[in-house]
């Protein structure tokens, strides 16, 4: 099942809870970063692509699905999707040592920037279709 959340704190996302969801075990958790194309303030857009396009329909996949939405005219912010995390790790019951992070385009772009800023939090990295992205390197 996707849901649609709306916060003033982080990012407006939708949430996938498999149908089996409940809190008496710990459950694994992919963030899904979507490209230039899912940003806006209508998070049905996120349907249209990605993960939340193949978990409208589907209720046995075994993972929460977190799917933020970067508003129009932004970029992505880090800050505010550990701010996400932090939220999702409160009012669900997962595994911290599976937490996966996906993306495509800008997204994956971002997710790389996540990784690199915070790599203790996740147990796998899986960016597709990233453009470059420049770093500093230490001199």
């Amino acid at each position: 099942m996707l849901k649609a959340i709306h916060s003033d704190k982080t990012y407006d996302h939708l949430i996938y809870l498999p149908e089996e969801y409940n809190e008496r075990q710990k459950w694994p958790v992919i963030f899904y970063l979507h490209g230039v194309g899912g940003q806006g303030d209508y998070l049905e857009i996120l349907k249209a692509h990605g993960l939340p396009k193949l978990l409208e329909h589907r209720a046995d996949f075994p993972f929460l699905v977190v799917s933020p939405q970067c508003p129009p005219q932004e970029g992505w912010s880090t800050s505010l999707l550990s701010d996400l995390l932090d939220h999702v790790a409160m009012r669900y019951r997962i595994d911290n040592n599976r937490i996966y992070l996906t993306g495509i385009g800008t997204g994956a772009a971002a997710a790389w920037q996540w990784a690199a800023k915070e790599p203790e939090k996740f147990a796998a990295l899986a960016p597709f279709a990233a453009g470059a992205i420049h770093m500093r390197s230490a001199s």
